[in-house]
């Protein structure tokens, strides 16, 4: 069993703040997906607490990206630890990072 992931929301300046600590995989996934369907407008994930991300996590990223640009919004992820940064290299989804 994975560590269990915590997700706690703000606002700031009328954005969303996700902050996610923990491992987004297969059996936590579904729960951040949930959190980031309630938003619209310009959200920000602060991933400086995920210890891991795989393939699940990052469909999820990716998801809410899009939805979120269909309308006047957009996804922006920040902070991830190096390891964390290298999994969204080496996917080639560098682009969902800040100074990509």
């Amino acid at each position: 069993m994975g560590e269990e992931l915590k997700i706690a929301v703000t606002e700031h300046a009328g954005r969303r703040i996700v902050r996610v600590a923990g491992e987004i995989d297969l059996e936590t996934s579904s729960s951040l997906r949930e959190c980031l369907e309630l938003f619209d407008g310009i959200v920000i994930v602060d991933l400086a607490e995920v210890t891991f991300i795989d393939s699940s996590g990052l469909g999820v990223f990716i998801s809410a990206r899009k939805r979120l640009r269909t309308g006047s919004g957009d996804l922006r992820l920040r902070t991830p630890q190096d390891h964390v940064r290298r999994v969204f290299e080496v996917t080639g989804l560098r682009d969902l990072l800040p100074d990509s």
